[in-house]
């Protein structure tokens, strides 16, 4: 009720857009992020999901978007084809990975990361990978990429490991927008493995595209109880309001430090310039290697133990 659906077939809304998105650029923005936006286009005798007016729609907007500089994200929970599509939509500069987090919990749960790495060979480049986000983990996003029991045995296994206040939080037992969504943060999903959710994370800062990481999966942030006690909606077990003293204290945190690490050395090693290569490895095994002109980088993560190592052209880089 307090998202108003409006009717894209009009001049008038669509002179409305135009100056909203020049407002934004004004204030800074240099990203467009299209929230919901697979509805956008209504049609009677549909779902009115991804129609092909919208679908016209995002490329309308992306074309003045990019007269701004604005570069243009559409966001859309649904089977992975759809992202497949969307992603070479024209107009269209990234997709989210909703993917990836479910494949991710699964390769880690099972040690085996054959499923994951299936996804990852077809998976857009154009990608801002994630493994959490204000939303809960999407399930739906995995559909065809893992057999379904395999996608039953990971959903209980979150919920397993998040507490019976993560089932709490999730499908119809609470106010939430997608019941096909787990709602948990991705730190109690992992069981509060540090070793585990490091792998995690390296993994997903290796893929190509923008990687981004929610603030409280930044901060290692738990399933919030009190909060979803109180509001009784299941996403805001993942929204946790952090304190100054909080944050300051989640800083000093060895898991923290060395996701910290991580994202420095994503953001800032030369080898991300270039060319990614998913290498041939055993199901348990999975390694990534970036190279551009004489600059390279490796990960190799192992499923089973939970270690990972990285090196560069010159030697082994410690986390």
């Amino acid at each position: 009720p307090d998202q108003i659906d409006l009717n894209i077939k009009s001049t008038s809304v669509k002179r409305k857009f135009l100056r909203e998105i020049k407002s934004l650029k004004n204030l800074g923005a240099n990203f467009l992020r299209l929230d919901a936006v697979a509805y956008a286009g209504k049609q009677r005798g549909t779902n009115c999901f991804l129609t092909q007016e919208t679908l016209n729609f995002v490329t309308w907007l992306s074309k003045h978007a990019h007269k701004l500089d604005l570069l243009v994200i559409p966001e859309a929970h649904h089977h992975f084809k759809d992202q497949l599509s969307l992603a070479n939509l024209k107009g269209v500069d990234y997709v989210y990975d909703f993917a990836t987090p479910f494949l991710m919990l699964d390769a880690i749960f099972n040690s085996d990361g054959e499923y994951l790495k299936d996804w990852l060979k077809v998976r857009p480049n154009n990608s801002v990978s994630v493994l959490d986000t204000h939303d809960g983990i999407g399930v739906v996003d995995a559909e065809d990429l893992l057999p379904a029991k395999r996608i039953k045995n990971t959903c209980q296994k979150i919920y397993k490991n998040g507490g019976n206040v993560s089932l709490k939080a999730s499908g119809k037992s609470s106010a939430n927008v997608d019941v096909y969504q787990i709602n948990t943060t991705y730190y109690s999903a992992l069981k509060q493995d540090d070793q585990a959710y490091l792998l995690a994370r390296a993994i997903q800062l290796y893929l190509p595209g923008l990687p981004q990481i929610y603030y409280v999966g930044m901060l290692a942030g738990k399933n919030d109880e009190a909060l979803l006690n109180k509001t009784k909606n299941g996403r805001d077990i993942n929204r946790h309001n952090f304190t100054l003293r909080e944050i300051e204290e989640k800083k000093k945190k060895k898991v923290v430090k060395k996701l910290f690490a991580l994202c420095r050395l994503r953001n800032n090693h030369k080898a991300f310039k270039g060319e990614y290569s998913l290498n041939k490895t055993s199901k348990h095994i999975i390694s990534i290697t970036w190279k551009y002109k004489k600059h390279f980088l490796s990960l190799e993560a192992n499923l089973i133990n939970k270690e990972f190592t990285i090196k560069d052209e010159q030697k082994d880089i410690k986390i």
